[in-house]
């Protein structure tokens, strides 16, 4: 999708667990199942569920609440290889390092009072109502492929406000 960044950091599922969000360097090499659980442990689903992300059907594995997914943490599949994370709620640990300047900072498709921040060489995506030069909290956080500005600006997943499924 993107440049290339060099492969995942060695815990980067961890890192998004445990709310570093500067330690994400995307998704870049293929990433399966076993490589989460190795990370995570063990998923709560037996079995994958079916779903829609970035509007290809696509498998999806849940994650029990950590400290950076209060709510519990989504990893998408195609087959066994992952396409993407998804953390709802997210929360940024107080010691994470900095961040840079965001790629692209524009208006969510999740309320009036949200921003769509992209790091589009680290594949991290942001919707926050916090400040952009440093957010905590996430009312939503993707972890993806790295991808460019120009890209990102064509992904179904930009405008994620209108796949969101409520239950």
């Amino acid at each position: 999708m993107g440049a290339d960044t060099g492969p995942l950091s060695a815990d980067g599922f961890r890192a998004l667990a445990e709310g570093r969000w500067s330690a994400w360097s995307g998704i870049t090499g293929p990433q399966t199942g076993a490589d989460v659980e190795a990370q995570l442990g063990t998923s709560l689903d037996e079995s994958p569920h079916g779903g829609v992300f970035g509007g290809a059907p696509a498998l999806l594995r849940r994650w029990p609440p950590s400290p950076g997914a209060p709510r519990g943490l989504t990893v998408w599949f195609e087959g066994d290889v992952v396409v993407g994370v998804q953390v709802e709620g997210a929360s940024r640990a107080q010691d994470d390092g900095p961040l840079p300047e965001p790629d692209l900072d524009e208006d969510s498709g999740l309320g009036t009072t949200v921003r769509q921040l992209l790091w589009g060489g680290r594949g991290l995506v942001v919707h926050t109502r916090d400040d952009a030069s440093a957010p905590q909290e996430a009312t939503l956080l993707l972890g993806l492929a790295p991808v460019t500005a120009d890209a990102w600006r064509q992904d179904p997943l930009r405008h994620w406000a209108a796949e969101r499924r409520r239950r």
